[in-house]
């Protein structure tokens, strides 16, 4: 089903995949792992079997200015989610995003791009509202499904094991970047954000990449083994802009935590800037946004902070 909206065309295809052994096998596996009590999917596979299933989603065009040459039509933009990559012994799994065209652009197009991650037993659907109240109508979307199957949601790691699950998902978030920067979105242009889980993902990987980003905002997380990762720090970390926003009644991740971890990121030269909130493990409505708005307004030089066109 094609949708039009401002300078994007955009494509749901079907549900790609749906008849293979491979995602048969991944959906029945994470419902007997849900029937096992059991917190991975891939818990629950049959020897020899990979969890690792891709799904072609979402696609969308480039409109550009009429009067191009025929060399120059738009060409399909896919965010590294269509197909399969195989491997030796797997499929290579990539991740389902869904894209939030910005309802209003000048110049014929816009390129500002925010990725969102969501937090743990969570998807897409939970962070549909966010463009909305962003009220940055020039600004895209691209909503990332983590690669783990929870409990009707997904994870970006194992509670009990983070560290593969990290690396892993770290890796897969490189991967779109990478494909963004190869069709035109260059990280400069991407604010990279996430909530909870999310939140410590869009850190982990946002100041391992070797790219700048116009910010990096993280809502209710944490960062993951913060003295490991100052060591591991990649040449630009320390020109990325930082917002972590948290709130003071957090039962999930309670705000000392994270609040102790603030210094050594600040010692370490990064462009941090700490906001607390009166809030349990969400969003604080109107007055957190409006600080996440601004961050991510100030992070595209070209836009005028009195307004949001």
């Amino acid at each position: 089903m094609w949708k039009s909206r401002g300078p994007f065309v955009f494509l749901q295809s079907a549900r790609g995949l749906a008849h293979s052994r491979t995602l048969r096998v991944f959906q029945e596996s994470s419902y007997h792992a849900q029937r096992l009590g059991l917190r991975r999917p891939s818990a629950a596979f049959p020897k020899n079997i990979s969890n690792r299933a891709n799904v072609t989603w979402n696609c969308f065009n480039i409109r550009l200015p009429v009067g191009r040459r025929r060399s120059q039509d738009p060409q399909p933009f896919r965010l590294g989610i269509d197909g399969i990559k195989a491997a030796k012994h797997a499929f290579i799994f990539m991740l389902h995003t869904e894209l939030v065209p910005a309802a209003e652009s000048r110049d014929g197009g816009t390129r500002r791009l925010m990725v969102m991650l969501h937090g743990l037993g969570d998807s897409v659907d939970g962070w549909r509202w966010f463009p909305e109240v962003m009220n940055l109508p020039w600004l895209n979307y691209l909503l990332v499904n983590a690669p783990d199957d929870y409990y009707g949601g997904y994870s970006w790691f194992d509670l009990d094991n983070m560290v593969p699950g990290i690396q892993r998902s770290r890796k897969l978030l490189f991967d779109l970047l990478d494909d963004l920067r190869a069709k035109g979105l260059p990280a400069e242009q991407i604010t990279f954000g996430g909530f909870s889980q999310g939140c410590l993902m869009a850190i982990e990987a946002g100041l391992h990449y070797p790219h700048r980003f116009a910010g990096i905002v993280g809502i209710s997380g944490w960062i993951f083994e913060p003295e490991k990762l100052m060591q591991e720090l990649s040449p630009v970390a320390r020109q990325q802009r930082l917002l972590l926003t948290h709130g003071t009644s957090d039962p999930m991740i309670p705000i000392d935590k994270v609040r102790g971890q603030i210094p050594l990121l600040k010692a370490a030269g990064l462009r941090l800037e700490w906001h607390e909130f009166m809030k349990a493990h969400t969003v604080a409505g109107e007055e957190e946004i409006a600080v996440i708005r601004n961050f991510v307004r100030a992070g595209y030089p070209g836009i005028c902070p009195s307004v949001n066109k």
